[in-house]
């Protein structure tokens, strides 16, 4: 139980005095590792080798492996024959890490402490720290005098964080489903909180101005009302009012948001996402070698998507790892996250809100933000590893 205590542990105090992506490491990001480190043990550590003996192994766990193997030998000795700065090339072997976090985790550790269960609801907590950090420190700028500027700040990236999205996600779908099956007020009331902390999550998306996570609640949630209608058409009436009473109530501030958000896509539009990958795969020419085997941890590239300085990321997973690793290290992690998203999928159609709820932000970030490289996106694919083992309640 001390390792179970100690990764919650770590977990709480990541999200109350960490962010996503420090530019330090301090004493919070100390207690952080420790608390991981704790979590991960030595079973940890003989699954990761293959020494352990485990009966039904995930289909993941081999292409995690390669992956591991290949992360910590050909682009770490490449970035070094290159000169990249030591700095930066922990800054990418460090998130490399956080991704193949499911691998570090051995049954011992999570069938004990019954984590599917309860791993859902701390990432829950965890987004809703995040949102309220921001919202807390954007009321106490203004309450000091500082101008009101049209959009929440959030220099750590919290909000961007994928464990927000799927709290607003997971809260909303358990909070429509508790509410189709209640039978007493008490129950009603239970899903109403749902509803209210979902709300709190929205207003922080909201309040940043994050178009993708806000565009991909709405279609999750459309997706869901759509599968009530076929399903359980009686129970549809009981979401529809609450959803017309809170749309009712909250139009005018729905409307500026929206409007916002309207003049924020007209000035930015995809923020040249396009241009970054042309950049990523013209940064190859000539050079089929580095093609194949990525340009090293700690490689750097001038992105469209930031400004004319270089910087050690891009915001798709597929162009970073292309980037760093070539296409052998891109297939490599298209293998391992590929086998963890066929677990997702056949989760989709048994529980449409566990299943929908990680397939959003997962697909998110993969593709349009570098919250890849945090501990919440390695988080989100634990979770996704639990769910495969031991599924989710709430068909």
């Amino acid at each position: 139980m001390v390792r179970a205590y100690a990764f919650m542990a770590a977990l709480l105090i990541y999200a109350l005095f960490s962010a996503p992506t420090p530019d330090n490491i301090g004493i919070a990001e100390i207690l952080v590792l420790a608390g991981l480190l704790t979590g991960v043990g030595v079973s940890g550590v003989m699954q990761v080798t293959g020494l352990s003996i485990e009966e039904n192994i995930p289909r993941w766990h081999f292409p995690a492996r390669l992956l591991l193997m290949f992360g910590l030998s050909v682009p770490l000795v490449t970035g070094l024959v290159q000169g990249h700065v030591f700095s930066l090339i922990l800054r990418d072997i460090i998130p490399f890490l956080f991704l193949l976090l499911p691998l570090f985790l051995s049954p011992s550790f999570t069938d004990r402490t019954n984590l599917a269960k309860l791993f859902p609801y701390i990432l829950c907590l965890m987004g809703l720290i995040f949102v309220v950090r921001v919202m807390v420190s954007f009321a106490i700028n203004v309450g000091a005098g500082h101008a009101l500027m049209e959009f929440m700040p959030d220099p750590g990236n919290l909000v961007n964080a994928p464990t927000v999205l799927f709290a607003a996600l997971f809260l909303t779908g358990t909070g429509g489903l508790w509410l189709a099956e209640s039978r007493t007020i008490p129950q009603a009331l239970r899903s109403l909180c749902c509803f209210l902390l979902a709300l709190i999550l929205l207003a922080g998306m909201a309040g940043i101005g994050q178009r993708a996570h806000i565009g991909a609640w709405e279609l999750t949630v459309a997706l869901w009302i759509g599968m009530l209608a076929v399903k359980r058409p009686l129970s549809l009436w009981r979401v529809g009012l609450v959803l017309a009473v809170v749309g009712i109530s909250l139009w005018p501030f729905a409307a500026d948001i929206l409007a916002g958000l309207a003049q924020k896509t007209s000035m930015v539009g995809l923020n040249n996402r396009a241009e970054e990958a042309r950049a990523v795969w013209e940064s190859f020419r000539d050079r089929p070698l580095a093609l194949l085997f990525g340009q090293g941890w700690g490689a750097s590239i001038t992105s469209p998507a930031v400004g004319p300085y270089p910087v050690n990321y891009t915001h798709s997973l597929l162009t970073t790892y292309l980037l760093k690793t070539g296409l052998c290290g891109l297939l490599l992690v298209l293998a391992y996250l590929g086998a963890l998203g066929a677990g997702a999928w056949r989760i989709l159609w048994a529980y449409p809100v566990a299943g929908l709820a990680v397939a959003a932000p997962f697909l998110i970030d993969i593709t349009l933000y570098a919250s890849f490289k945090t501990l919440d996106f390695g988080l989100l694919l634990v979770l996704m590893a639990l769910w495969t083992r031991c599924p989710p309640q709430g068909r």
